[in-house]
């Protein structure tokens, strides 16, 4: 049984390249919207938690050693 995502490759791939490079832009496009939305809704976090006295800061290293750099 296909699922729904194999389903919607073989369908793009049935499209003529013009149309599947379009559909790739404007699922790019998509993507980086919903980021863009992500973003703002954590920086409204953020501040929200800020101007509440709850948000709290950290040093350079204490950021790059919790994101594994």
């Amino acid at each position: 049984m296909q699922t729904a995502f194999n389903n919607v490759l073989n369908k793009v791939g049935k499209l003529p390249i013009h149309q599947q490079e379009t559909l790739v832009e404007i699922v790019r496009h998509r993507i980086i919207e919903e980021r863009r939305k992500e973003i703002a809704e954590h920086a409204a976090a953020t501040i929200s938690a800020f101007r509440a006295g709850t948000a709290h800061s950290e040093s350079m290293n204490v950021l790059r050693k919790a994101l594994g750099k």
